[in-house]
């Protein structure tokens, strides 16, 4: 579960919690029709009248307008996610709902992703989305009653739609529906919350705000930022894909500073400062989409560039038998298990290079959760660079583009 769901389920453990003389400010019934809101840059929803915004970025509607952030519980957690852009309630006595929207230019899941309907891909998206909220948020007794996700649309749109509850000891269970909908302008994310006792009118009346949600059409796709371009060693250059995340601040804002409010940057890097010789490690945040990228470079060269022009590929087995058990000795320390391993002969930029595979299976994984590890070692003129890729199995048709990209734009010197 990411941390758009944890802020929200926490939110919706508070709804009961509003002072009855607050519930009982919308009780009148409204004639007017719901009201058009644009919400994110090329989308809008229509919103029934009577509800309450938690800062004035809403437009005031009949019998409901802003409410102020002491009123009501929910709007404590408004402003929280550097995202979120807005925070609205509907606080009729019998018919509590809520709603968050929240934006993002770089879509989490891609549109792509959403559309592979392979079962692992669901089973691997529903594992990813549904994580301890407990452990995470720090929630005391929190109990996850349920979670799942699925793909369904939006607006014409693919979008990850998830149906989730938890209650604490002393409160009762609250049901949350989630949207994300990757579109044209970026990402989209519509959060509905409600008690479980009120499911099902709840869950009817989040139905009617997500079919008037219209996601306009751009008239031409903006273009795609341009690769950005580093040196990430003495004589070697290469491109990454704006957008993609780097573990050092100053890559981190050349690659555009990507906003970050499911911290998937401090969990991808806590382990890259372990790592000797390293002086970069990249990747994209997208989920299923995450590709790394971490070079190493010393002086100090494991093999020259002679002496690997003279290795012959019959001598890869045995080099493969000496090499593969050192270079997967952490991979098993962790409890990891190694699928498969193979050393290869290839090239960098001219350069002569040895090339490891591994394929490894997590140890609290399964076959759906393989992760492809390919390194590459290439003495040069100035020392001797480890570039180290990776990306999950299931991704591979996608994926590997990504590295042949990065691979393909290096100079070496």
């Amino acid at each position: 579960m990411n941390r758009r769901d944890l802020t929200a389920l926490a939110a919706s453990l508070l709804l009961l919690a509003a002072p009855s003389s607050v519930a009982a400010k919308a009780t009148k019934p409204h004639t007017s029709a719901p009201a058009r809101l644009n919400i994110a840059p090329g989308a809008s929803l229509a919103l029934p009248q009577g509800w309450f915004g938690c800062d004035n970025t809403v437009v005031p509607l009949e019998g409901g307008g802003r409410l102020p952030n002491a009123t009501h519980p929910f709007c404590r957690f408004a402003g929280v996610r550097p995202d979120d852009r807005m925070h609205l309630i509907h606080i009729e006595p019998s018919d509590f709902l809520s709603l968050i929207v929240a934006y993002d230019k770089l879509p989490f899941v891609r549109a792509d992703v959403l559309a592979d309907n392979r079962p692992e891909v669901l089973q691997e998206m529903n594992k990813l989305e549904c994580l301890d909220p407990a452990a995470e948020m720090g929630i005391p007794n929190l109990s996850i009653l349920s979670c799942n996700f699925m793909v369904g649309t939006a607006a014409g749109h693919p979008a990850l739609i998830g149906t989730f509850a938890g209650k604490t000891p002393n409160d009762p269970a609250h049901l949350v529906r989630d949207y994300q909908i990757p579109y044209e302008q970026g990402d989209l994310m519509l959060q509905f919350e409600m008690p479980a006792a009120n499911a099902t009118a709840g869950s009817a009346a989040a139905d009617a705000i997500v079919r008037s949600l219209v996601l306009a059409a751009l008239a031409e796709a903006p273009p795609a930022p341009p690769p950005v371009n580093l040196v990430p060693a003495p004589g070697v250059t290469l491109s990454l894909p704006a957008n993609w995340m780097a573990c050092d601040d100053n890559t981190n804002a050349l690659l555009g500073n990507v906003s970050d409010p499911d911290n998937v940057r401090k969990k991808s890097c806590a382990e890259a400062t372990d790592v000797p010789d390293a002086k970069l490690f990249a990747f994209n945040p997208q989920m299923l989409r995450n590709v790394t990228i971490q070079v190493q470079h010393k002086m100090d060269q494991d093999i020259s560039p002679s002496d690997l022009q003279k290795v012959k590929p019959s001598q890869l087995p045995e080099i493969a038998a000496k090499q593969c058990p050192f270079a997967t000795q952490q991979i098993t320390a962790h409890g990891d298990s190694v699928e498969s391993c193979d050393i290869s002969l290839t090239q960098i930029d001219g350069h002569p290079a040895l090339q490891s595979t591994v394929v490894i299976v997590p140890k609290d994984g399964g076959e759906a959760e393989r992760d492809k590890s390919v390194t590459y070692f290439v003495p040069y003129d100035q020392g001797y660079l480890t570039l180290a890729t990776s990306f999950p199995v299931l991704c591979q048709a996608a994926c590997q583009p990504m590295i042949d990209a990065v691979i393909g734009s290096i100079t070496i010197q």
